[in-house]
């Protein structure tokens, strides 16, 4: 009777539809209302511990839950029982999804148009659900067709960030499919969060792990459907997760909203372009009125740059189109960029690369790829394809660079690349430049005028030659290596003893994060390091010639104070956080670049720099200015600068050293963690309400 009381109070209070299953729970709010109260067709929920629409093989079944219901009815059949607009277009959509652990998959009348399911990766000991989180469908409010689609892995850091600017770019009026698949919450932010309360969600702020999630909401006006699927976490062990449901809902179709500068002369396939895809912000918004929106091209003016030569730009993309705009914008915006030609390489047949290339009049080269997708071996052949084809698409280009569509370019990306473009072509021993530095971070990078020299990979924004290219192209990574990685290929396969150049302050920002390579986790780090600001540099090349690069060096070395570390560095951070004008110098034991030997992961975890490998060293020294300090970091025994006045100078740590420098690192960004524990409810009403959760919030880092 108690049950009943709070049910039937819920009911009235939030027209509230509840189901309950053993100890699991699935809301249902379903907010049409107003004058959209005549098509409204309830829910459907079900639980079913496998449904039988949902494919786990190879050859998934396209059919919908419906059609499997009534066998052989066609789409044109269930389409004519929808309400018809004055123009003779239906009025409502039929929406169809299951969605739980196993993954989502998603059918708009009758016919799927989404589907990830059961995607797993071994990742550091475990395996982890790449299936899992939070899944975006953006609809157009008129047609009902999908105008992007796309997974944000949650479950794991920066994630967030690239979902929240995803509801920021999406045109309001939109019709958003969310569907949140478990564990999609420890990461989900509150920035996040409160975008999603002003959409309207009535259950994201009581949402707990290991449940699963929808919610439907046209942007800027309504939620018309939002469902939870509860679970319970009994005695502190984890739960196995929210059972799958299944949903058939029915939602209303509106009038498009038509821009006014959709009528002005020349914007005619603007917008037809945003009437097809979504997701470009400021590029399709109505906030301007009858005014355009904004242009990737420059609206200032930008100072004079003497371009010498012609050095393209490949851009290398498979499916983030937004994001190659917001390059292409930044490319434009800097000194000598309106005057760069800028290629698009698209992986796969792609018609929204050849609509956006049209919009800025760039051309595109599209990349049939015989690489699986999602495997190392996809992105190894269509970077492999983009080298080739830059050079073949300008054949009187020396050079070229090439950018991943997931980087953030400085002001002065286009004259970095040309001030080195001439020590890249007179040194020998110089392979290609990079415009990015792994060991730069906010405590190591102060003077935008510097470049190194070192060992590393082309990676997140480089230029090489013609005969470079030829010579990488030539000794590519196999497309049968299914592990390798292509710009480790390079360092370890056809680099040789070369150098690369290198600047302190990086040009470009890894902006990614949750791909094939990078995780979340990285992405963290990759975030904090800092960006060049200004527009004009003058870098200092000459100093990053050979053999003046050699002697100053080995001057510093020579005068350097060497370091000997007597406790561990992580507890007396052993090189002075302040300037002192002083060089400092540490020997480690580091035979070579085997991730085996303790030593440089203990002193780049302590001094805050790239812990992962010591790949970017100059014959195994590594340099960077620690708070406006050079330091020297130099293996031993056998890097050439190895010359210690005894033995006891250099520093060999022990797995207890690299184990405390793992808990007390001088570098942690800040990690915000917050996520809820569905407990079993001391009341109903405590129950239907959702307040029955133990939340846990933290914060590691800084």
């Amino acid at each position: 009777m108690q049950l009943r009381r709070a049910r039937r109070v819920l009911l009235l209070a939030a027209s509230l539809y509840v189901c309950h299953t053993g100890s699991r729970l699935v809301l249902n709010v379903d907010l049409h209302g107003g004058s959209h109260a005549a098509t409204k067709v309830p829910t459907v929920l079900r639980h079913a511990r496998s449904p039988p629409w949902v494919t786990t093989s190879d050859q998934p079944s396209t059919r919908s839950p419906l059609k499997e219901a009534e066998g052989q009815r066609s789409s044109s059949q269930g389409r004519a029982d929808h309400q018809l607009q004055a123009d003779g277009t239906s009025s409502t959509l039929l929406v169809e999804a299951t969605l739980g652990p196993s993954g989502v998959t998603v059918w708009l009348d009758g016919v799927q148009v989404y589907r990830l399911e059961n995607k797993t990766l071994e990742w550091e000991g475990k395996t982890v659900r790449l299936h899992a989180g939070v899944h975006l469908l953006t609809l157009h409010e008129r047609s009902g067709k999908v105008m992007r689609a796309a997974t944000y892995l949650t479950w794991q850091p920066e994630n967030n960030r690239q979902l929240s600017q995803a509801l920021q770019d999406a045109r309001d009026g939109r019709l958003l499919l969310l569907l949140a698949t478990p564990e999609f919450t420890k990461f989900l932010g509150q920035q996040v969060v409160e975008q999603l309360l002003a959409l309207g969600s009535h259950f994201v702020n009581r949402l707990a792990m290991d449940e699963a999630w929808c919610l439907v909401a046209n942007k800027g006006e309504r939620v018309l459907h939002e469902v939870l699927v509860t679970t319970h976490h009994s005695q502190g062990l984890e739960a196995s997760g929210a059972p799958p449901a299944s949903l058939q809902l029915m939602v209303p179709l509106t009038q498009e909203r038509r821009c006014g500068w959709y009528e002005r002369a020349g914007m005619e396939e603007r917008a037809i372009f945003c009437e097809t895809y979504d997701g470009y912000g400021n590029f399709c918004s109505c906030h301007h009125g009858d005014d355009p929106p904004w242009s990737p091209l420059p609206s200032h003016n930008i100072f004079e740059y003497q371009v010498e030569e012609v050095i393209p730009v490949a851009i290398a993309t498979a499916h983030r189109l937004p994001h190659v705009l917001r390059q292409v914008g930044q490319l434009w915006s800097s000194p000598g960029g309106t005057l760069t030609p800028i290629t698009i390489f698209v992986d796969g047949r792609n018609p929204e690369a050849r609509a956006l290339a049209t919009l800025l009049n760039l051309p595109v080269v599209e990349h049939h790829n015989p690489a699986p997708l999602g495997s190392s071996a996809r992105i190894n052949e269509h970077i492999k394809f983009s080298l080739m084809k830059v050079f073949e698409v300008y054949p009187e280009a020396n050079l070229a660079i090439i950018l991943e569509d997931d980087l953030q370019l400085a002001p002065d990306i286009i004259p970095y690349f040309h001030q080195t473009a001439p020590l890249l072509k007179s040194d020998p021993y110089v392979f290609f430049v990079n415009a990015f530095n792994y060991n730069s971070y906010g405590h190591t990078a102060h003077d935008p005028r510097k470049l190194y020299r070192a060992h590393g990979f082309p990676a997140y924004g480089w230029m090489t030659t013609r005969q470079g290219a030829t010579e990488m192209l030539a000794n590519w990574v196999p497309i049968n290596q299914r592990n390798a990685v292509w710009d480790w290929w390079v360092r370890a396969m056809v680099m040789g003893d070369r150098d690369m150049l290198m600047p302190e302050v990086p040009r470009t920002r890894h902006m990614g994060g949750g791909g094939t390579h990078i995780s979340g986790f990285d992405q963290l780090l990759f975030s904090s390091q800092p960006l060049n600001n200004m527009a004009e540099v003058i870098l200092d090349v000459q100093s990053a010639k050979e053999g003046e690069y050699e002697v100053h060096i080995r001057e510093e070395m020579s005068a350097a104070q060497v370091v000997v570390l007597s406790q561990h560095p992580c507890e007396d951070t052993p090189i002075p956080t302040h300037q002192t004008n002083q060089t400092y110098m540490i020997y480690i034991h580091q035979p070579d670049e085997n991730k085996n030997h303790l030593s440089y992961k203990v002193i780049a975890l302590c001094l805050g720099i790239n812990k992962r490998d010591i790949h970017e060293n100059l014959r195994m020294m590594v340099t960077f200015p620690f708070f406006g300090n050079q330091v020297y970091v130099v293996a031993c025994p056998h890097s050439p600068y190895c010359r210690p006045k005894h033995r006891s100078m250099i520093y060999r740590a022990t797995a207890d050293d690299l184990a405390f420098a793992r808990e007390n690192p001088f570098l942690s960004p800040l990690r915000k963690v917050t996520y809820a524990v569905r407990i079993p409810p001391n009341s109903p009403q405590q129950e239907f309400t959702l307040e029955n959760r133990q939340v846990v919030d933290y914060t590691t880092g800084g």
